[in-house]
């Protein structure tokens, strides 16, 4: 994973894993982040842009789901702060 990081010129590499190589990963401009951790930063730099592509994820989410279920599926995921975060803001 982290060789197809590098060769993808990825910016970040997305992983709840805790054992990648941090540091020779950002030698080569690639940062590695939780999922939940870089949602929780985008929605603490646009609230409303976040919460609005939120709504949309919902409505085509299996034929359209409250935003209470996808949260719950973010949580389940291991976003556990993120959809707190969400559930704060709406």
């Amino acid at each position: 994973m982290c060789g197809l990081a590098v060769a993808a010129n990825a910016d970040y590499l997305f992983t709840h894993d805790r054992g990648y190589l941090h540091d020779a990963l950002n030698r080569h401009g690639v940062q590695v982040a939780a999922p939940g951790d870089f949602l929780a930063s985008a929605l603490d730099a646009d609230a409303r842009g976040v919460l609005a592509l939120l709504e949309l994820q919902a409505a085509t989410w299996a034929g359209g789901r409250p935003v209470a279920e996808l949260l719950d599926a973010f949580e389940r995921a291991g976003a556990s702060a993120f959809a707190c975060k969400v559930r704060e803001c709406l």
